[in-house]
């Protein structure tokens, strides 16, 4: 039986996938509800962090893939939440030279 790839389909999600997934520490790239929601940053205001390590040294028992955002400094309402956690974006290019 012959695999077919409905092309168009495989773009769209390519691009989603491209546009909002957060790279994680071991490579993998993954989509997140409220996570992909922060603006890329060169100049970020939050990092994202994984949950695995939370298991091992607090006991805590969300799920071992999540992510959680941490603010870098103290944000005011109003401000941008923003990481660079973004899968096809490079800063070094994007800096004013």
């Amino acid at each position: 039986m012959a695999a077919t790839a409905d092309w168009p389909e495989v773009q769209r999600l390519h691009g989603i996938l491209n546009t909002n997934a957060i790279k994680l520490g071991d490579g993998c790239l993954a989509l997140y509800r409220t996570a992909c929601l922060a603006s890329h940053s060169c100049a970020p205001s939050c990092e994202v962090v994984e949950a695995a390590p939370m298991h091992e040294l607090c006991g805590w028992a969300g799920h071992p893939r999540a992510v959680m955002l941490r603010a870098r400094r103290p944000l005011q309402a109003g401000d941008q939440v923003g990481d660079v956690g973004r899968s096809g974006v490079d800063c070094a290019r994007e800096l004013p030279r």
